[in-house]
């Protein structure tokens, strides 16, 4: 048991009363991590693209075979009608929005198709959970 005890070898810091501690200097040893392999810049892209919208290829097909356009307003109020419909559970929800209709998976963020007012007029639309009006 000594001997494993022996093998773990600890690194011991002596600081005498009123001494500032500080980080180890460069000429200490320790290494500069550039600012884009930083933990914390690692993160914020992490939530960035975790909260951002996606649009499958059938939903772009959609979008431009059926004359939508959105503006960079109209996908940050569909982002935040996601997050709405996720904060009650929702799994895949329409989101209803300008006489335009988004049928989008909550948890993937992605919009899985698109509707005009008249699809959403004569149609019934199914494999959804919940229904978000912005």
């Amino acid at each position: 048991m000594n001997d494993s005890v022996s093998a773990i070898r600890i690194r011991a810091l002596s600081i005498e009363a009123g001494q500032a501690v500080n980080a180890p200097s460069q000429s200490q040893g320790a290494e500069v991590v550039p600012s884009e392999k930083r933990f914390d810049a690692f993160l914020d892209r992490a939530v960035q693209g975790a909260r951002s919208l996606t649009f499958s290829a059938h939903a772009q097909n959609r979008l431009v075979g059926r004359g939508i356009e959105l503006t960079d307003v109209d996908k940050a109020k569909l982002g935040q009608g996601l997050e709405r419909a996720n904060a009650k559970g929702a799994r895949d929800a329409l989101l209803v929005m300008n006489g335009k209709g988004f049928i989008a998976n909550v948890k993937s963020r992605t919009v899985l198709t698109a509707l005009d007012m008249t699809e959403l007029n004569s149609k019934v639309v199914t494999n959804i959970d919940s229904a978000v009006f912005l």
